[in-house]
């Protein structure tokens, strides 16, 4: 149901202004937009111009002259956790399109009640599942590709959004193996990694997981599919398909919808999270829990990447705690 009463904050920088006029364009009549905030490039303040919208490089000072329902953060530069601080206090429901810290000791309640979006756990195909797990049994092997351009999703968002989702469903991995192919030299930081990711990782139960994840790819694609030993499921952004080990279909379901694009698929999240706040949100202390453990998953990844050698989540979460 529209709610044009839902008033929101939208923060960019001058790279990702054709991301937030999109964005602000899918929930035109389904919200009001308050200001526009971000870097003071002629781009962002350009876009407030034209939507004739007030602007302010001062987030602080946005929010307490134009207090929204929601932020949504297009970009992180310039944010402190300070800032981050204040808006929870003022109960404001803050999202962002990358996690805001790659530190796992930064990690805290204030880090976690910045939502990240858009999330695979959100997409049309999981929802339909309704609870994917319930007829699969032992869970075997994940396999999850999640591929876009470079005009998307960051590789970092979509690292950590990836272990949180598989975290959810099985127990941290006891070691991960990571290729990294880029045309520049691996870094140092998850949040400069870029080109194509592919890890295995082992479980202690004797399954794994196994990932392709781009931010250079020709297309965009998300599809994940779980292997079980009393069923199997392969689920996208817009269908899914339930069989039996034999493979006979159980169920299925497709959108009569195109494939969504990244704008569609954050604005939605955005809008179905603002609407529904308490629906389907898991404990804090879990929460920080799995963020922590997705993050040591994703500097575990990286390590690989950048040795050539098998890494351990687990000791890498011990040592940066």
């Amino acid at each position: 149901m529209s709610n044009p009463a839902i008033e929101l904050i939208i923060w960019t920088d001058a790279n990702r202004v054709p991301l937030a006029k999109a964005i602000i364009d899918q929930l035109a009549d389904r919200a009001t937009f308050l200001a526009v905030g971000g870097e003071r490039q002629s781009a962002v303040t350009d876009l407030a111009r034209d939507l004739e919208l007030p602007f302010d490089d001062d987030l602080r000072k946005l929010i307490i002259d134009h207090p929204p329902a929601g932020l949504l953060l297009l970009s992180n530069e310039e944010v402190s956790i300070k800032e981050l601080t204040a808006s929870a206090e003022d109960q404001m429901m803050v999202h962002a399109i990358e996690p805001v810290t790659s530190t796992i000791p930064q990690v805290n309640p204030t880090t976690i009640q910045c939502g990240l979006l858009p999330r695979f756990e959100q997409c049309s195909g999981w929802a339909q599942a309704a609870d994917p797990l319930s007829s699969l049994g032992q869970l075997d092997q994940i396999h999850y590709n999640n591929l876009s351009p470079q005009t998307d999703a960051s590789l970092f968002a979509k690292l950590v959004d990836s272990w949180e989702h598989i975290l959810s469903m099985v127990e941290m991995p006891t070691d991960v193996d990571a290729v990294l192919t880029s045309n520049v030299a691996i870094p140092e930081s998850l949040e400069k990694i870029t080109g194509h990711l592919s890890i295995q990782a082992r479980l202690a139960s004797g399954g794994c997981i196994q990932m392709v994840l781009s931010d250079q790819a020709a297309m965009s694609r998300r599809q994940m599919m779980l292997l079980g030993n009393d069923g199997q499921i392969i689920v996208t952004d817009t269908q899914y398909q339930l069989y039996q080990p034999d493979g006979t279909l159980i169920d299925q379901w497709e959108s009569q919808d195109a494939p969504p694009s990244y704008a569609q698929l954050i604005a939605e999240n955005w809008f179905e999270v603002l609407n529904k706040p308490y629906a389907q949100v898991a404990d804090e202390e879990v929460r920080l829990k799995r963020r922590k453990a997705a993050l040591g998953c994703a500097h575990a990844c990286l390590i690989s990447a950048r040795t050539g050698e098998s890494e351990t989540p687990g000791r890498v979460l011990e040592l940066q705690v």
